[in-house]
């Protein structure tokens, strides 16, 4: 019988070992870690008149710029720094700005109206605090009628200009 107890213990005690000071490090990384997270998805009909430009800012507040001429588009980065989660403090911006592209397709008369649809998401949050987030669906509805005016008068479309705070 003390043989079973004597290696019921030690099983314990093996088993508690793995039990240390990490949990609580990895614990605080949680409460200091914020995440960020940029997205834009477009329609086809979209990509085909417009070539987009997506300028957006990093902690630090520098700027990083990338083509999205057609395909969807997502980034999400961490930010572990001792702000301990308050996303207030965090600079979150993007501005997303569709160009019409140089070679337009030809208008194409049976179509009966061209429907440009596009989301974008900016999203941040941490463990410990609640998101906070903007986001939308922007659509333009342009008939046949139309199509060729609205192109003359929209070369350039800006879909969202946003900044939560000034960058340092």
């Amino acid at each position: 019988m003390k043989k079973a107890l004597l290696f019921i213990t030690l099983i314990a005690a093996v088993m508690l070992q793995s039990c240390g000071d990490d949990d609580d490090r990895n614990t605080n990384d949680a409460i200091n870690t914020s995440y960020v997270k940029y997205s834009f998805e477009a329609n086809n009909t979209f990509y085909d008149f417009f070539d987009v430009r997506i300028v957006y800012n990093l902690l630090d507040g520098s700027e990083v710029t990338v083509l999205s001429n057609d395909a969807d588009w997502s980034y999400k980065w961490e930010v572990k720094d001792s702000r301990k989660g308050d996303m207030a403090t965090i600079p979150v911006g993007c501005k997303i700005v569709a160009t019409q592209k140089t070679d337009l397709p030809s208008i194409d008369t049976s179509v009966e109206r061209y429907d440009f649809e596009c989301d974008y998401g900016i999203f941040w949050y941490s463990k410990t605090v609640t998101a906070k987030s903007k986001r939308e669906n922007v659509k333009k509805n342009i008939s046949k009628d139309q199509i060729a005016e609205w192109l003359k008068d929209n070369k350039e479309w800006t879909i969202v200009d946003y900044s939560n705070s000034p960058l340092p």
